[in-house]
């Protein structure tokens, strides 16, 4: 479960260790972010065990060699914690615990290592020596041994200590793996308490968007049953204002029609009244002119009587000539002569005056019905103006009504107090009918004309 050269020193708590992810949330901690603080957290462990190595290799007095074990697998290297070893008691209930340290055991390596020197050196200091050293000792005590079998006994004693070491090792490697394991399960345990929250805080969650997606969905359903509900009133409102509109429509057009039947006949009685304004103008202009030839006649007559008159006078001046000179003889003759002429003088003058006046006379009859007519035709130009006036008023309605439907078509989102507010402002009373009771008196009083 590690590397076989473990490191002695104190095994770092759980919480000095690198957190191990569940597998749910290794998509999400798998990212370089998330792996920046666990390689952290690794480099601080390798420099707190390097630390604990150099603290043993200071206690040794010599430089660490790499030993092999024939009988382990190859490339497992002996942990630095061994060369500690005098520093930690070893588990004393073990049956095959070592005498000698491995500085000892490599000590008697380097030389040629005697049974005796070694128990000699190892004599208060060490703990007991093992029970196959006792037997091997017992069994060959080294007064009856010759060179040769205390030199093989020597090398017996070496791959005895050689297999302790590495049983002690193992032995220790099998602690480390142990208390690491313990460590692992405390995590594990400390790992599942925070992913079961952590799956707790999801499975939360989910629920969480699950109500509030529902939620969400209710709205949006409730909205959308809203928006129908007013897309069906703004429909039949809007079918409702189409068919009121088509019969304001109708009845426009009636009344249009209607309107436009009078303004022909008023057309018609403009073309009359225009003709009797001519007339009427005629008439007046001779009624002007008939002062101005009446005096012209009068002077005229006038100046023929003055003319007569200096004729007469002349006349009866050559008569008082001639009466003077016949002399009395003839004076009784002249006087009736003179009579005369003076009554028919007189009786000119009286017949003049009279054509005159018989004359004028018959100017009044004929300027009296024109000046009724005049009079007539004067009423029924106020009355033509006063229907003019109204046809006006009513052609301003009518455009102000097609400007209203106009605007209705164009602003089809206005609120329904708007639009009657539109429609009495613009819209006129449609069945009223426009006051028409000055034309048929206008038609009798043209067709009763002269």
């Amino acid at each position: 479960m590690g590397s076989p050269a473990r490191r002695s020193g104190p095994s770092p708590t759980p919480r000095g260790r690198a957190r191990i992810l569940p597998r749910e949330l290794k998509g999400a901690a798998g990212g370089p972010g998330a792996r920046a603080p666990v390689t952290a957290e690794i480099k601080q462990l390798r420099a707190a065990r390097v630390s604990t190595r150099g603290v043993c290799d200071l206690r040794t007095p010599r430089t660490p060699q790499k030993r092999w074990d024939r009988g382990a697998t190859p490339g497992w290297e002996v942990p630095a914690s061994g060369r500690c070893a005098r520093d930690r008691p070893t588990a004393a209930t073990s049956p095959c615990s070592s005498v000698f340290t491995l500085s000892d055991l490599q000590r008697c390596t380097s030389g040629r290592l005697d049974p005796e020197s070694v128990f000699a050196e190892t004599g208060a200091s060490s703990p007991p020596p093992s029970a196959y050293l006792i037997l091997l000792h017992q069994c060959l005590p080294p007064e009856k041994l010759t060179k040769r079998e205390k030199r093989l006994k020597g090398k017996v004693v070496v791959a005895l200590r050689k297999r302790n070491d590495q049983i002690q090792e193992a032995q220790m490697r099998q602690h480390w793996l142990l208390e690491e394991n313990r460590q692992l399960q405390k995590e594990k345990v400390l790992v599942e308490a925070e992913s079961k929250s952590i799956l707790d805080y999801l499975t939360e969650n989910s629920k969480h968007r699950e109500r509030k997606c529902e939620e969400l969905w209710k709205e949006y359903f409730q909205q959308y049953q809203e928006l129908e509900r007013r897309k069906q009133e703004l429909v039949s409102r809007y079918e409702k204002e189409t068919s009121e509109l088509k019969s304001q429509l109708l009845r426009g057009e009636k009344v249009q029609y209607k309107l436009e039947q009078w303004l022909q006949a008023l057309r018609n009685i403009a073309t009359i009244q225009e003709r009797q304004d001519r007339r009427i103008q005629t008439l007046q202009e001779q009624i002007e002119r008939v002062p101005a030839e009446l005096h012209v006649k009068d002077r005229d007559a006038h100046f023929q009587f003055l003319q007569h008159k200096a004729l007469l006078e002349q006349e009866i001046k050559e008569l008082d000539l001639v009466w003077k000179q016949l002399g009395e003889r003839k004076r009784g003759k002249l006087p009736g002569k003179a009579q005369a002429l003076e009554y028919t003088a007189q009786k000119s003058h009286f017949e003049f005056c009279r054509g005159l006046y018989r004359e004028n006379q018959q100017v009044r009859k004929k300027l009296k019905p024109l000046l009724q007519e005049a009079q007539k035709l004067e009423a029924i130009q106020s009355q033509l103006e006063n229907q003019k006036q109204q046809l006006k008023q009513r052609q301003w309605y009518q455009e102000s009504i097609m400007r209203g439907r106009r605007q209705l078509q164009s602003r089809r989102d206005w609120s329904p107090k708007e639009q009657g507010a539109l429609k009495t402002t613009l819209h006129p009373p449609l069945d009223s009918k426009p006051t028409s009771k000055g034309i048929p008196k206008v038609t009798d009083e043209i067709r009763t004309g002269p």
